[in-house]
């Protein structure tokens, strides 16, 4: 599998990829070309693709922003905002490996710290981020209106 940054030429596939993550997480909301495309060209994100042979198999978009809560030194940290990887493509290291890459991005761009936020009900993307480092950090509440 070979990592990459992602192109205009991935917006398309992307677009897919982020409609079937948000429908397997059951969040109701649905995605476009003008949504993905700041994600690809913006100089405060970055998006990495999973490839195999030519097809994207998987993404990740980390936006740079300020680190007003880090115990870094940096002021700015990444923030990870999806990672997916299309079903036939998971429980083969392919979203650990996709991370990794991004993770050695932000340490291109000087950054050393990265956070996210992850369900409550998502338990194998909980157990997913512990298993790779990340640890426990805040409570975010939320209420509906």
């Amino acid at each position: 599998m070979l990592f990459r940054d992602a192109e205009e030429d991935d917006l398309n596939k992307l677009v897919k990829m982020v409609n079937k993550m948000y429908d397997e997480l059951n969040y109701g909301v649905s995605f476009d070309e003008k949504w993905m495309l700041p994600r690809i060209k913006s100089k405060l994100f970055l998006t990495g693709v999973a490839e195999t042979e030519g097809y994207a198999a998987g993404f990740c978009t980390i936006k740079i922003s300020p680190n007003e809560y880090g115990g870094s030194v940096n002021r700015q940290m990444g923030f990870l905002y999806e990672l997916y990887i299309e079903p036939e493509y998971r429980k083969k290291g392919s979203a650990r490996l996709l991370l990794s890459y991004m993770e050695g991005r932000l340490k291109d761009f000087g950054l050393d710290y990265i956070e996210l936020y992850v369900r409550d009900d998502n338990r194998s993307g909980y157990n997913f981020w512990k298993d790779n480092g990340f640890s426990d950090k805040y409570i975010v509440m939320s209420k509906k209106l």
